[in-house]
């Protein structure tokens, strides 16, 4: 017993070692202080994360650890392309490291708005899709002090849009098997969609 608390005791002081500078930072920031910068964070109901120039994680709040899977030891200090991350884009390819929101941020010192991500979470085993923003807090001096990355979780949508690309296709399948011809008409804008075999049904061109 008295050795896990010894190696609980480590880890509490090993995190509280890596919020140090985290806290000098944010003292630094003209808009408020530390206590007032922690209450925002731990009520909002996104992911906010502080990453640093080199795009090492800072501070996160409880959100992004639940959105992202991951503990607080396992999340702060990692930078954007630590090769543990298990990112996709839209269409499953793997996201560009260069294209991370970030790190464009940082490279450019502009906003990033509204990119969608795909991350993996190992501790269940599944991956959530995210809307990220990320916006670059700089210095007096016009340097990058920080950036403060945001998302939300988008992934009921994507199942969404998921089913009805399924469903849409299966329809297509279906008229193109049954050799059946399509006439939707939309009551509301008075636009009709139909299909290839519905024109020759008819002896109309394209």
């Amino acid at each position: 017993m008295a050795g896990k608390k010894t190696r609980a005791g480590k880890a509490g002081r090993s995190a509280r070692k890596r919020r140090a500078p985290i806290n000098r930072e944010i003292a630094q920031t003209p808009q408020g202080t530390d206590s007032l910068y922690r209450e925002l964070m731990n009520t909002l109901q996104v992911g906010l994360l502080i990453q640093g120039p080199d795009t090492r994680v800072l501070l996160s709040n409880p959100k992004a650890l639940e959105l992202l899977g991951l503990s607080e030891e396992q999340l702060l200090g990692r930078s954007a392309l630590d090769p543990n991350w298990n990112i996709i884009q839209e269409d499953g390819s793997p996201f560009p490291g260069q294209n991370l929101p970030v790190l464009r941020a940082a490279a450019t010192l502009q906003p990033v708005r509204d990119v969608v991500m795909g991350v993996h979470r190992p501790r269940t085993n599944d991956r959530v899709w995210l809307l990220v923003n990320a916006t670059p807090h700089l210095k007096a001096d016009g340097t990058l002090r920080q950036v403060i990355v945001s998302f939300a979780d988008i992934s009921a949508q994507k199942s969404a849009e998921h089913a009805l690309r399924d469903k849409e296709e299966r329809l297509r399948l279906a008229l193109q098997g049954g050799d059946l011809g399509l006439w939707d008409w939309n009551v509301a804008s008075g636009q009709a969609v139909v299909n290839q075999r519905w024109l020759s049904m008819y002896g109309l061109d394209p």
